[in-house]
C-alpha cells in the first residue's frame, strides 16, 4: 500500500488525530463537571437534570462550543440564583472566550490560575459574593475586552499591570472594597470605552494627562470614593465622553472650562466634592446635556443664563452651594426639564413666571434661599408637578388657589415664609397630596374641611400661624395621617373625638391654642403616640 495514498491519509486522520481531539474534549467536559460539583445550590435544578454525563457537553444548558472542534467557547449561567465557588478546573478551558456567572451567589476567591484563559474576551462575575483580591493573572489575558467584577466583596488594590490589557473596552469594578490608587496605566489603554469604579475606597488623584492617549472613552464613573486633587483639564481631550460621574469624592479647585467642549456629553455629576469658583459658562455649550449635578460644593457666582442652549436637560441640581443672584428667566425655555434643585443657596429676587412653561417639571426645590415676591400662578401650568418645596424664603402674598389644579402634587412645602391670607379650599382637590407643610407664616382663617378629600395625607404641619376656628372633625377620616402639628395658632373649641380614629398617628401637637373642654377618651386608645 502506498503510504501517501488518500486512503492512508484518511486512516491517519481518523485513528491518529481523533484520540487527541477526544482527550481534549474530555478535559473540557471534566472542567464543567468540576464546576457543577462546586455548585452547592441550584434552585431551578437545571444543572442537576440537564448537565448529564450521558449527553454531549456542548448540548448542556448555558454552554456554547465552537463548531469544528466542539471545544467550550462560552459559559452563560447568569441570573440562575446559583450558590457555590468557581472551580479551579475552569482554567483548563483553554479556548473559553466568554464566562458569564453574573447575578448569582458565587463566593470565595477568584481562581489563582485565571491567567490560563488566554482566549478569554469577556469575564462577567457581576453581583456575586466573591471575596479576596483581584488576581494578578488577570493581567495576562491579552485578548480580554470586557471585565465586570462589580457588586462583590473584593478588596486590595487594582493590579498595576492592568494597563497591559491593550484590547480592553470595559473595566467595571464598582461596589467593592478596593483601596489604593487607580493605576495611571489604565488611561493608556487606547481601546477603553468605559471605566466604572464607583463605590469603593480608592484614593489618590487622577493623572493630569489621563486623556492624552485615550480619546475614545465614553463613560468615566468613579463616584463614591476618596479621590482628591484637581479634576484634570485633559478631560476635554476625551472627545467621546458621554458620562462623567465624580460625585462623592474630595476633588478641589475649579470645574475645568474645557468640559464645555465635550459635545457628546449627556451626564455630568460633580456633586459632593470641595469644588470652588463659578460655574463655567462653557458647560452650557453642550446641547446634548441631559443631567447636570453640581450640588454640595462651594460654588459661587450666578447661575449662567446660557443654560437655554441645553434644550435636552432633564435634571439640574445646584443645591448646597453659595450661588447668588436671581433665577434666570431662561430656565423657562428648558421644555424637557423634569427636576430643578436650587435649594440651600443665596438666591434672591422673585421666582420667574417662566417656570410655568416647564410642562414636564416634576420637582421644584427652591427652599432655603432669600427669594421674595409671590408664588407665580403660572405654576398651575406644570401638570406633572409632584413636589413643590419653597420653605425658608421670604415669599409673600397668598397661597395661589391655582395650586389646587395640580392633580399629581404629592408634597407641598411652604413653611417659614411670610404668606398671608387663608388656606385655599382648592387644596382639597389634591387627592394625591401626602405632605402639607405651611408652618410659620401669617395665615389666617379656618382649616378647610375638605382636606378630608386628600386621603393620602401623612403629614399636616400648620403650626405658628394665626389660624382660628375649630379643629375639623373631618381630620379624623384621614386614616393615613402620621403627623399632625397645629400648635401656636388661635384654635378654639374642643378636641374632636374623631382624632382617636387616626390609628397611624404617631406625633401631634395642639400646644398654645385656645382649646377647651376634656380630652376625649378615644384619644387614649391610640398607641405609640407622642401627645403634646
Amino acid at each position: 500500500m502506498n503510504l501517501f495514498s488518500p486512503h492512508v491519509s484518511i486512516f491517519c486522520w481518523v485513528y491518529c488525530f481523533t484520540p487527541m481531539v477526544f482527550s481534549i474534549n474530555l478535559v473540557d467536559k471534566f472542567a464543567l463537571i468540576a464546576l457543577k460539583a462546586h455548585i452547592t445550590y441550584d434552585p431551578q435544578g437545571l444543572l442537576a437534570t440537564n448537565w448529564s454525563t450521558k449527553t454531549p457537553h456542548c448540548s448542556w444548558y448555558g454552554i456554547s462550543c465552537d463548531a469544528p472542534q466542539e471545544r467550550v467557547s462560552a459559559i452563560n449561567l447568569s441570573n440562575m440564583g446559583l450558590e457555590g465557588t468557581i472551580a479551579p478546573q475552569i482554567g483548563n478551558l483553554s479556548l473559553l472566550v466568554s464566562l458569564d456567572l453574573s447575578n448569582n451567589y458565587f463566593h470565595a476567591t477568584l481562581p489563582k490560575d485565571i491567567g490560563k484563559w488566554k482566549a478569554l474576551q469577556q469575564l462577567n462575575l457581576l453581583n456575586n459574593k466573591i471575596v479576596g483580591s483581584i488576581p494578578e493573572g488577570i493581567c495576562n489575558l491579552s485578548k480580554l475586552e470586557e471585565i465586570y467584577l462589580g457588586n462583590n466583596q473584593l478588596k486590595g488594590e487594582i493590579p498595576k499591570k492592568m494597563g497591559l490589557l491593550l484590547n480592553l473596552k470595559v473595566l467595571s469594578f464598582p461596589v467593592n472594597n478596593l483601596t489604593g490608587s487607580i493605576p495611571a496605566t489604565i488611561f493608556n489603554i487606547s481601546s477603553l470605552l468605559n471605566i466604572s469604579l464607583s463605590n469603593n475606597s480608592l484614593s489618590g488623584s487622577l493623572p493630569m494627562d489621563m486623556c492624552y492617549v485615550n480619546s475614545k472613552l465614553k463613560e468615566l464613573k468613579i463616584s463614591s470614593n476618596h479621590l482628591s486633587g484637581k479634576i484634570p483639564t485633559s478631560l476635554s481631550q476625551c472627545k467621546k465622553l458621554q458620562v462623567i460621574s465624580l460625585f462623592l469624592n474630595d476633588f478641589t479647585g475649579s470645574i475645568p472650562s474645557g468640559i464645555g467642549n465635550l459635545r457628546d456629553l449627556q451626564s455630568l455629576s460633580l456633586a459632593y466634592n470641595i469644588l470652588t469658583g463659578e460655574i463655567p459658562q462653557s458647560l452650557f455649550n453642550i446641547s446634548s446635556l441631559r443631567f447636570l449635578n453640581l450640588a454640595a460644593n462651594n460654588l459661587e457666582g450666578e447661575i449662567p443664563s446660557r443654560l437655554l442652549n441645553c434644550p435636552e436637560l432633564r435634571v439640574i441640581s445646584l443645591s448646597f452651594n453659595q450661588l447668588t443672584g436671581g433665577i434666570p428667566q431662561a430656565i423657562g425655555s428648558l421644555s424637557n426639564l423634569e427636576k430643578l434643585y436650587l435649594d440651600h443657596n443665596k438666591l434672591t429676587g422673585e421666582i420667574p413666571s417662566e417656570i410655568g412653561n416647564l410642562v414636564q417639571l416634576q420637582i421644584l426645590s427652591l427652599w432655603n434661599n432669600c427669594l421674595t415676591g409671590e408664588i407665580p400662578t403660572s405654576l398651575s401650568h406644570c401638570p406633572e408637578l409632584r413636589v413643590i418645596s419653597l420653605s425658608y424664603n421670604q415669599l409673600t402674598g397668598g397661597i395661589p388657589q391655582a395650586i389646587g389644579s395640580l392633580s399629581n402634587l404629592e408634597e407641598l412645602y411652604l413653611g417659614h415664609n411670610k404668606f398671608t391670607g387663608g388656606i385655599p379650599s382648592e387644596i382639597g382637590n389634591l387627592v394625591q397630596l401626602q405632605i402639607l407643610s405651611l408652618w410659620n407664616n401669617s395665615l389666617i382663617g379656618e382649616i378647610p374641611t375638605n382636606l378630608s378629600h386628600c386621603p393620602e395625607l401623612r403629614v399636616i404641619s400648620l403650626s405658628f400661624n394665626q389660624l382660628t376656628g375649630g379643629i375639623p372633625q373631618a381630620i379624623g377620616s384621614l386614616s393615613n395621617l402620621e403627623e399632625l402639628y397645629l400648635g401656636y395658632n388661635k384654635f378654639t373649641g374642643g378636641i374632636p373625638k374623631e382624632i382617636g380614629n387616626l390609628s397611624n398617628l404617631n406625633s401631634w401637637s395642639l400646644a398654645s391654642n385656645r382649646i377647651s373642654g376634656y380630652v376625649p377618651a378615644e384619644i387614649f386608645n391610640m398607641s405609640l403616640i407622642a401627645r403634646n
